[in-house]
């Protein structure tokens, strides 16, 4: 059986639990146990989802930037590998102002024409 990875990322700031779960709960109904939540392991919509897919039982894998060894582009180059993670879909929940680590990995799923739901803020540069 082959999993069938879904990124789950967005703003540090993100608080809405709710959203989130709901959409763990769509893709669980439409994947079933071949569902991979994988997310970046930063704080907000990141930590809110792997949370969520824990207590809902869906498998999950964190993928949390190297700051020690990549120092300030340890963010994008983890970005890069998620990105490149043969992901079917991805979720995007991001507040308004400034969110550069979303909106990077957004462009980079953009560019690789991963489907991707956007909730939230939607900036129009993105």
């Amino acid at each position: 059986m082959t999993d069938i990875p879904v990124l789950f990322f967005g703003s540090r700031g993100w608080l809405d639990g709710s959203i989130i779960k709901a959409d763990l709960i769509a893709c669980r109904e439409e994947f079933g146990d071949r569902l991979l939540v994988v997310s970046g392991g930063a704080a907000g919509a990141d930590a809110i989802a792997d949370a969520l897919a824990l207590q809902l039982g869906i498998d999950r894998i964190i993928c949390p930037a190297n700051w020690i060894g990549r120092g300030k582009y340890a963010g994008p180059h983890r970005n890069s590998r998620m990105s490149g993670m043969n992901l079917v879909r991805a979720y995007r929940y991001r507040c308004a102002g400034i969110s550069p680590g979303t909106d990077d990995m957004a462009r980079k799923l953009g560019l690789i024409s991963v489907p991707l739901i956007q909730r939230g803020f939607v900036p129009q540069s993105c």
